[in-house]
Order: structure tokens, then sequence, then C-alpha cells
């Protein structure tokens, strides 16, 4: 899946701050997948994110006991985040876009249509300078 949006640039450089989590509890769900997700400029690619996320430090602060959430992440139990954990910001630069349209794609490489309740919840954002 593949998403685009532009806009004309101001500044001279920038940055693209990209917050994204994969969502889903249903069998199969985005939430418990490994996925790539690209970021492009003008059709550049500037950036990438794995999600595969190990959730064994998180563990003992889980009220509920339930360890099959906070285990084997990176192998047979993928999780795109860690309940109680951080979902970081990323940075990409732009590069040089002085006064010219800037068209930033993210691309998440994973099944289409999601199974069940899956979803990305995505936050972008253009940090000129």
């Amino acid at each position: 899946m593949t998403r685009a949006r532009s806009h004309t640039a101001t500044g001279n450089r920038g940055d693209i701050a990209l917050v994204i989590a994969g969502y889903g509890s249903a069998a199969g769900g985005e939430e418990y997948s490994n996925t790539t997700v690209t970021v492009s400029v003008n059709g550049t690619r500037v950036g990438v994110v794995l999600h595969r996320v190990d959730c064994v430090s998180l563990e003992r602060y889980d009220p509920d006991g339930n360890p099959g959430i906070f285990r084997n992440n990176t192998a047979g139990n993928p999780r795109s985040w860690c309940p109680g954990g951080l979902i970081p910001s990323r940075y990409f630069p732009t590069g040089g876009i002085a006064g010219g349209d800037v068209t930033v794609t993210i691309g998440i490489g994973c099944r289409v249509p999601y199974v069940g309740d899956s979803g990305y919840r995505t936050s972008v954002s253009r940090l000129e300078r």
C-alpha cells in the first residue's frame, strides 16, 4: 500500500518526521506482522523503517501476566509495537526543496486488504529549515 501527499516548500531543506504502527488484533492482523515501511521524497527513497520489535524487556510491567505478547517477537510472534512501549518518531532528510513542490510517499509492505480490524496509524510532518 502506498500513499502520497504534496505541499509547496517555503524553506530550503527539511526533514520528514514519521510515527507509524500497525494495529489490529484479529488473527493475522497488522499488529502481529513484521513490515517494511519506505519513505520517499519527490520519488527518491530517503528512509526505511523495519517494523520488527522485541518486547521482552517490557514483560515485567504486564499486570495480567500475558507472556505470549512479549516473547519471541522477532521470530514466530512478530509485533510492530510493544504494549507499554513507545512508538518512536523517525526523521528522514528531504534534501533541497526550496520553493518547489514536495511529495512525500509512505509505502507499507503488507497485504491489502487488511485482515479484520487492522490498519496503520500514521503521523507525517514536514519540518522545514
